[in-house]
């Protein structure tokens, strides 16, 4: 085997080897288009107000990435003094801002736009007569209502429904629907194969509408989009649980293709028309013995248009496969090479030369590997060497013959730390085994994930197979790191991948270093980020977790195994992961630690003892404290207790049960140690639980520390120098806990912040 210079390596492989697919583009459909400002889309959103997870903002800022589009967004009228939901009453929830919401959307409502989303969601109730009145009046002036209707829970959405506007809705009741008589706005565009998944709930169209897309479903097909004209506008029905629809085919950015759709629709229902569409079907044949892949395509379309053949990889490297075709009366049939890529889900789009001739066209096909490339990291980077193996394994498939090997190993930068290449002979049935040995010492903090790619290329053919690992270097984390936490969730309620990638560029270019709630940790690796979680289980402790109902006996290994299959249960972009992320660097045991439904110290607010089950464990830990000697504990509690049976968590012993804010009992027995014992029992029921869960966890990923988040209640259990507490916080309330938590930290070690961010107009 040789080493070779990787410059001179890049010469000899394809052009996606060396740099443009080894480089992942930014966007999973994509880099945004560049529209002018003045040839866009200009929609009125009026919506529910914000949640915690960014809500419509993360929604319209997506399809604004993705499409012709540029959103003026309305929220319902509501008193969250942020513009977000008010969460528990100290957002500064003031309901003078209704009436001021109000007018500014009624005025929004008298000027004209492209089209008016109503995304009401969960806040149907704020949208009063005067707001549903305005609406209607502007459907019959000549605009364009798009009803997202999926969140609604229930078929009549509203408490009192405007006449005027009852009769626009597509699933109110009034006259049955009608046949849909014009060709469908989002044809050919792959929507079914990306697996598009309606709004939970199923309304008949009814109302004089028309189905214009059925969406397919298991065996009965869902109407997404339903139609109708009224007077001078139309009212347009998508049934979707908010602006985008969520996708079961996670190799297919559907995303994208919803942005598309959508805009087709826009436009369609604002101008009654749109070209014709193009159509595109493929058959792939098996691959050559060349390594080349072959596909068939039957295109059709207006007769005479001219259209470019486009392969995509739906990761942000587009190739043309054909420059121009001519389509004559009738279907056209052509035989086209396909590129070849490490991703095998791949688009073939028919796009028309002449713009506003037709509407393109997309089919999916599966990129057959011409040989077999198995790669497995072995052996991670655990301390204290951070040493890696990763093993090779090539096998000749539809190709046979010599090949080179090319294992490159790209940093967390994405530059190549490591290469070398050899020539192989895959004409036999033996495959071809390497071993790629690599020290992960880099001491960048961002240094913690870095990449194998092995390559096969055929003489003449360029890359005919790929695959990919991935290295990780499994530092402990250091609180004394300077550490900046990002915004809530980075996918929200939809959970976009396409849109979290480009959020989480934008966040790593302006300087931050970690992000929180990141549910696909390949998105969050490829940026270099690290990740805090929230394990909300303690906010219900011994409900959901650490279950009264467990037995006492063998609790520590019981929460020691429950960490270890913690550590890798997050969810990523491309199934299930063998290694956990080294990136999630914060473990949270959750808000507002407690027991019951909300963090409380006695959450069965109509008992006066707990259950039996809660009173097991207590009597326990009484029994640790008190030498399992019922005479010390009655001597302790002035009590007259003649067995432990008789021992329970009474609830005039647990209070204040709630969160700080709650005021003490107003009447105290004068000795006080049962109120002690019983609150001191919750932290010790809660650290048992923690340290053993997280001991489990670290023996699997010993990357992270763990924390609390915004415990205001009881826990003084700190797993680290940490403060972390809400923006919602009056500055006063803060200025205290930020004081208290520092004296108990002495320098150097001094605590970190992190601070939530929310989505504003």
């Amino acid at each position: 085997m040789k080493t070779a210079n990787p410059d001179s390596a890049l010469e000899k492989l394809a052009a996606w080897a060396a740099g443009g697919m080894m480089l992942i583009a930014v966007t999973a459909g994509g880099a945004p288009a560049a529209y002018p400002a003045a040839n866009r889309l200009h929609v009125l959103l009026i919506s529910e107000p914000h949640d915690l997870a960014g809500g419509p903002a993360v929604e319209q800022s997506y399809l604004e990435s993705l499409g012709n589009f540029r959103f003026t967004y309305a929220p319902v009228p509501h008193a969250g003094g942020d513009h977000a939901l008010d969460v528990d009453g100290l957002m500064g929830s003031d309901p003078r801002y209704i009436p001021l919401r109000k007018a500014a959307l009624l005025e929004y409502l008298r000027k004209d736009w492209d089209a008016i989303f109503f995304r009401p969601g969960g806040s149907v109730g704020q949208v009063d007569g005067d707001i549903q009145k305005a609406m209607a009046e502007a459907v019959r002036r000549g605009q364009r209502l798009f009803w997202f209707a999926g969140r609604v829970e229930a078929p009549r959405p509203y408490p009192a429904v405007d006449p005027s506007l009852e009769a626009m809705l597509p699933y109110q009741g009034g006259m049955p629907a009608v046949a849909f008589d014009g060709a469908d706005p989002l044809a050919g565009l792959g929507l079914d194969e990306a697996g598009i998944s309606p709004g939970r709930q199923r309304f008949a169209v009814t109302n004089g509408f028309a189905v214009v897309h059925w969406a397919a479903q298991g065996k009965t097909p869902v109407a997404l989009v339903a139609y109708r004209r009224f007077e001078k506008g139309a009212v347009v029905g998508i049934r979707a649980d908010g602006l985008i629809p969520s996708f079961s085919d996670a190799s297919i950015d559907g995303e994208r293709l919803w942005a598309e759709g959508l805009e087709r629709l826009v436009k369609w229902a604002r101008d009654g028309r749109l070209p014709p569409a193009l159509d595109i079907q493929v058959a792939a044949a098996p691959p050559n013995a060349d390594g080349s892949a072959t596909a068939r395509l039957l295109i059709a379309g207006p007769a005479g248009t001219a259209v470019r053949v486009e392969q995509d990889d739906q990761r942000g490297t587009v190739r043309t496969l054909i420059p121009s075709l001519l389509i004559p009366a009738g279907t056209t049939q052509v035989d086209v090479a396909l590129a070849p890529s490490p991703y095998s889900r791949q688009a073939l789009r028919a796009v028309p030369l002449a713009p506003g001739s037709a509407l393109s066209a997309i089919a999916f096909v599966s990129l057959p590997q011409a040989v077999d490339v198995a790669i497995e990291t072995t052996d991670q980077g655990f301390p204290p060497y951070f040493s890696t193996r990763t093993h090779v394994a090539v096998r000749g498939g539809a190709y046979r013959g010599k090949a080179a090997l090319a294992l490159r190993v790209m940093d967390w930068a994405m530059t190549t730390a490591q290469f070398r290449e050899e020539e192989i002979d895959l004409s036999g049935e033996a495959a071809v085994e390497r071993d790629v040995d690599f020290a992960l010492d880099d001491p960048d903090p961002r240094a913690y994930v870095a990449w194998v790619r092995a390559t096969v290329s055929a003489p003449g053919r360029g890359v005919i197979a790929a695959a990919e690992s991935k290295l990780y270097r499994y530092r402990p984390f250091d609180t004394t790191e300077k550490l900046h936490l990002a915004t809530w969730h980075t996918e929200a309620g939809t959970a976009p991948r396409g849109y979290a990638d480009i959020f989480l560029k934008h966040l790593k270019d302006v300087g931050f270093t970690a992000v929180f709630g990141a549910r696909d940790m390949d998105l969050v690796e490829r940026n270099n980020l690290r990740i805090y979680m929230e394990h909300q289980a303690t906010t219900t402790l011994g409900v959901n977790a650490a279950n009264f109902h467990g037995d006492i006996e063998g609790y520590a290994e019981r929460y020691q195994k429950e960490g270890e299959g913690r550590a890798i249960m997050v969810r990523t972009g491309t199934g299930t992961r063998q290694w956990p992320s080294a990136a999630m660097n914060l473990f949270s045991m959750g808000e507002e630690s407690g027991y019951g439904m909300w963090s409380e110290a006695f959450p069965w607010r109509k008992q006066d003892e707990a259950p039996e089950e809660c009173n097991k464990w207590f009597r326990y830990y009484l029994q640790q404290i008190y030498g399992s000697d019922i005479g010390r504990l009655n001597a302790a509690w002035g009590k007259a207790f003649r067995d432990w049976s008789e021992v329970k968590v009474w609830r005039k012993y647990a209070e204040p049960f709630g969160w700080m804010f709650m005021p003490p009992p107003k009447e105290l027995e004068p000795n006080l140690t049962p109120y002690v014992d019983t609150h001191a029992f919750h932290e010790w029921y809660f650290e048992e639980y923690a340290k053993n869960m997280m001991a489990g966890l670290r023996r699997v990923c010993p990357v992270p520390t763990w924390t609390l988040s915004y415990d205001f209640t009881f826990i003084h259990y700190s797993p680290t120098p940490l403060s972390n507490f809400y923006c919602a916080i009056p500055p006063e309330c803060v200025a205290v806990w930020h004081a208290f938590v520092r004296s108990r930290t002495p320098p150097p070690n001094n605590p970190f912040h992190l601070d939530w961010m929310y989505y504003e107009d």
